[in-house]
């Protein structure tokens, strides 16, 4: 005969979470079918609610075990330790609106970022406050660095009502096309161009994308003339230091060109991320540039 799996009680040790100790100790009450005498005024059913007691004082440590030591019932056990756990005055309202403001993606990922961002939310409705699904919106959207600009530009110009989820997949498709993306970016020193042009499919790794006042008509040596109506630019690190590159975003282009004037050094290789961008020397016949406003 199989050995049956020990039960695990989910333990109160930090008490900022509260919620999801809480949230676990009545899935087991449930699952035990205990929940209902929990919620009782007047217990009924007294071996349940003692069963139920058991349970919370397997759930809670030593630390805490003397707050509800005195509870006559298993619904008072809970309510006691509601009292003193949840957050609901206007003190906790304040700070855990402060906390939600101030709150930025500075984690290796977005789900990291979302779940910070839930837990955040959560304690503000346990604490009584009402938060409308477009404000979560904007609060997530807040707390985002520049180089997700032109994704909440896209959200923003959308008439339908956006919700919570559907951003969260926007964001993290885009996550998934920049890690896909990352790779080596080439660019050919070119005496003809006076500014930086990149071409169009790395878009997505750029920050602070902007459309230009008036496009620009850009004219290649073979004779073909492009039209570019936005630039942004690319972080990077080089010899260890972050470092911007500006350039103009040019759909059709086949080479990425840094131009004379801005370039710091031959053979320079630049990270982001997984990125390295590499700069090369031109040769004779490579692609020279010159733009003109239409």
């Amino acid at each position: 005969m199989a050995a049956s799996t020990p039960t695990h009680f989910p333990q109160l040790v930090n008490t900022e979470v509260f919620d999801n100790w809480l949230f676990r100790l009545n899935c087991m009450l449930e699952e035990r079918g205990l929940k209902e005498v929990t919620q009782m005024e007047k217990v009924e059913d007294k071996s349940l609610d003692a069963k139920a007691k058991s349970l919370i004082v397997q759930c809670v440590t030593d630390r805490h075990l003397n707050l509800i030591k005195e509870s006559k019932t298993s619904k008072e056990m809970i309510d006691t330790m509601k009292n003193t756990f949840q957050r609901k005055s206007v003190i906790s309202k304040i700070t855990l609106r402060r906390k939600l403001l101030n709150l930025k993606h500075t984690y290796a990922s977005l789900e990291e970022y979302f779940s910070q961002f839930d837990n955040v939310i959560r304690e503000l409705e346990v604490a009584g406050e009402k938060i409308e699904e477009n404000d979560k919106v904007c609060y997530l959207l807040t707390g985002l660095g520049d180089e997700y600009n032109h994704i909440i530009t896209a959200i923003e110009t959308m008439n339908t009502e956006v919700k919570l989820e559907f951003v969260r997949a926007k964001l993290l498709d885009h996550e998934a096309l920049v890690s896909e993306n990352s790779s080596t970016i080439t660019f050919i020193v070119d005496s003809g161009a006076t500014q930086n042009f990149i071409k169009e499919e790395y878009e997505c790794q750029m920050i602070d994308v902007k459309t230009l006042p008036q496009p620009l008509n850009i004219k290649i040596a073979n004779g073909q003339t492009l039209q570019a109506t936005k630039k942004g630019f690319l972080e990077a690190k080089y010899n260890k230091e972050n470092i911007t590159v500006e350039a103009v975003i040019v759909p059709g282009l086949s080479t990425n060109l840094m131009s004379v004037s801005q370039l710091v050094g031959r053979e320079m290789k630049v990270e982001k991320n997984n990125t390295t961008v590499h700069q090369e020397e031109e040769e004779e016949e490579d692609e020279s540039t010159s733009y003109e406003p239409t």
